[in-house]
């Protein structure tokens, strides 16, 4: 019982890794130097960056969740010798 309730905390990690790597996200990054005086490390800059939103992960989302409007696209570039022809946007 135990070890379900593990792997399905590691899947809702995992879950919650994609959907950030698919919209983007923003991390904190140290930057330390070694004090020459005592050898320990000394904060020297700190740098807020942005993760932009990876195509292939939004893509995976995408065909995950909303199979029936974004499934398939892979199997359809296999079968058409890799062009995928997609449908018209209606406005």
């Amino acid at each position: 019982m135990a070890a379900r309730s593990r792997a399905a905390g590691r899947d809702g990690d995992v879950e919650k890794a994609l959907y950030r790597r698919a919209v983007g996200y923003e991390y904190q990054e140290d930057t330390y130097c070694v004090d020459s005086e005592d050898g320990q490390p000394v904060l020297t800059k700190r740098v807020v960056k942005h993760e932009r939103p990876d195509v292939s992960a939004i893509k995976f989302w995408l065909q995950s969740r909303l199979p029936d409007k974004w499934g398939g696209a892979s199997d359809e570039a296999e079968e058409e010798g890799g062009l995928v022809v997609l449908p018209e946007v209606k406005k």
